[in-house]
């Protein structure tokens, strides 16, 4: 089969790989679609540790080709989505409801880092009646990726932000992982969504999602104070920069929460005001979270695609067939031509 590697000294490359088979409890997928992610390029260039000719990519969709004999969820023919992170439900994390730190998968975003990824022709994944997610009838197959990974994330921080009904809350970042934010807490009840993006194509993307307000100067607080109306109950890193964590801080009031899904990467320690959070005293929430394992918040967030809630292919801009997924990734890479999220294509 044909898979997308990792070639070394920060290049990829399409292979020809062994086509994988189904372990006990697991599932071989026919790949029919897929996105390429930022953690792509991140792992390329030495954020994780990669042998040469590790297959790419943890967003795709597919349709089961072959099941172990254990699996009794899924059977050759039906449409499925994978996570980013598989689990095992067995480990001392996952018992704790942590399974995005899965202790049998490395506790980290397992495809890559810890085994083959997902762009090739086929690809497996183990603890399959766990880890997948049927795609219902009325969903696209480039609706359902969204839902691999940008997603689950943009709902997890909507989760962690623990925005109340009507509250307030300040989103850094309007990339897709941001904007997959904005769409979740428009769903989960916000009543005023103010988005930091300096991009303008993003920021005209930023209130198809659900903004309210999108300020494109990021230093100018005062205007975003105004665009909430005060300070904010509630606030998403979904960047990692350098001072994104310290505008978040200055941003939300005391007692808020600030639910960080951004990868911070490029430096050892994280910096924030003490005047804000009165020297440890403010009462703040802060919290960074993975996308969690398993194939449960998947099926729930398919539910609101196919009843019309949400539309996440508003991500997409280029479209590629597979033999061009080299491309794809150097368009990821470059970030040019006003890319979000490409799209990868099997016939």
């Amino acid at each position: 089969m044909r898979a997308l590697v990792f070639a070394g000294d920060g290049r990829v490359a399409i292979v020809e790989a062994p086509v994988p088979t189904p372990t006990p409890t697991g599932a071989v997928i026919r790949s029919t679609l897929a996105s390429l992610c930022t953690s792509d390029v991140h792992c390329v260039h030495g954020a994780r540790p990669l042998p040469i000719g590790r297959i790419l990519g943890h967003e795709s969709v597919g349709v089961v080709e072959a099941v172990g004999a254990l699996v009794t969820r899924f059977t050759p023919g039906d449409r499925v989505v994978c996570g980013a992170i598989a689990s095992c439900g067995l480990c001392n994390q996952c018992m704790r409801g942590n399974d995005a730190y899965c202790e049998a998968q490395d506790g980290t975003m397992h495809f890559v880092s810890r085994r083959n990824g997902t762009l090739a022709d086929f690809f497996s994944v183990d603890y399959a009646d766990r880890n997948l997610a049927a795609i219902p009838a009325d969903v696209s197959d480039e609706a359902a990726v969204y839902t691999a990974d940008m997603l689950t994330t943009g709902f997890t921080a909507a989760i962690n932000a623990e925005v109340p009904a009507g509250g307030t809350v300040v989103i850094v970042g309007q990339g897709p992982v941001g904007l997959a934010a904005t769409m979740a807490l428009r769903t989960l009840g916000a009543g005023r969504i103010v988005a930091i993006e300096p991009d303008l194509q993003r920021a005209d993307k930023s209130r198809s999602a659900g903004a309210d307000y999108v300020v494109t100067n990021a230093e100018d607080l005062d205007a975003v104070l105004s665009a909430g109306g005060g300070q904010f109950d509630s606030a998403v890193d979904a960047v990692g920069g350098a001072t994104t964590m310290d505008t978040c801080v200055r941003l939300v009031r005391y007692g808020g929460t600030i639910s960080n899904v951004g990868f911070h990467t490029g430096r050892d320690t994280l910096e924030l005001p003490m005047g804000p959070l009165r020297n440890g005293m403010s009462g703040h929430t802060i919290r960074f979270a993975l996308t969690p394992g398993g194939g449960e918040l998947i099926g729930r967030i398919l539910r609101l695609i196919e009843h019309n809630r949400i539309d996440p292919t508003i991500l997409t801009t280029h479209r590629f067939g597979f033999e061009e997924s080299v491309a794809a990734y150097e368009l990821m890479e470059s970030k040019s031509d006003g890319v979000l999220k490409p799209i990868v294509e099997w016939n």
